[in-house]
């Protein structure tokens, strides 16, 4: 049995910059590192129509953020609800 510690350890995921992680913030979703902002956000605008560009200037993100947002959220199950 993994100790409280363990399980809120940060799990940095494969991507080359390692922006997305998750932890305890969010309630353990993916989010992009540094901010509360979770991928499903990012996938929820991206339903929407927003583009890459308009993703990173409406949260102040790198475009290479949100892009890592999306790879992430097409290789894991994100919840949008």
């Amino acid at each position: 049995r993994l100790g409280r510690e363990a399980r809120f350890l940060t799990l940095h995921m494969y991507l080359d910059t390692m922006t997305i992680l998750r932890d305890n913030k969010l309630g353990g979703d993916a989010r992009i590192e540094g901010t509360r902002i979770g991928v499903y956000h990012i996938c929820q605008y991206r339903d929407a129509g927003y583009s890459i560009q308009e993703i990173a200037d409406e949260y102040e993100l790198a475009v290479e953020e949100v892009k890592e947002a999306v790879e992430y959220a097409r290789h894991h199950d994100v919840d949008l609800d």
